[in-house]
């Protein structure tokens, strides 16, 4: 009797997973402009004097010209250890891009888990809450895009998908 369940369960997921799959995609792909969470304009002024020392280097970290794609975190929020794990498998050419931003109340927590995960992307602590209170962040994970647009001011697109905000993050780099 076990093995006709195990088999059916198998033949369910099987057939029916890309049914359940694909409307996320649709979704993002046909309503993508519209699952941005908000849209912000910030002086370049703003963007340097945020705490920029990355947290297991301890370098000052350069942020250029060039579009960023902001992941904010914290270790013992689970999603964003699936999120972390996602950038991590899936987006290393993009890892000079791509800043992660610990909220964690204690730096080690944080550190403990990127040194577990084995981390190469630029990661900052945000220890004294500027970066929150600056994007106004509120639930985690939270992710976000900084386009700068040609003058002093940095366009901050608030996202609530990682896979739009990283095709526009490919969409601006290339």
């Amino acid at each position: 009797m076990k093995y006709h369940i195990v088999q059916i369960v198998k033949i369910f997921l099987k057939r029916f997973i890309p049914f359940l799959v694909m409307p996320y995609v649709m979704v993002t792909a046909v309503w993508g402009p519209f699952l941005w969470a908000g849209e912000l304009r910030l002086s370049k002024a703003q963007i340097t004097q945020l705490t920029l020392n990355d947290m297991l280097t301890g370098k000052k970290l350069i942020i250029t010209d060039k579009p960023m794609y902001v992941v904010f975190w914290a270790s013992w929020c689970v999603a964003c250890k699936v999120e972390l794990k996602h950038l991590k498998k899936g987006y290393q050419k993009y890892k000079n891009q791509i800043l992660t931003v610990s909220l964690d109340k204690r730096r080690k927590n944080a550190q403990k888990l990127l040194r577990k995960l084995s981390w190469s992307f630029k990661s900052i602590y945000d220890q004294e809450s500027q970066w929150k209170k600056l994007f106004k962040i509120e639930s985690l994970p939270y992710s976000l895009i900084l386009i700068p647009d040609g003058s002093n001011e940095w366009i901050v697109k608030k996202s609530s998908s990682r896979l739009l905000a990283i095709h526009v993050l490919e969409k601006l780099l290339f």
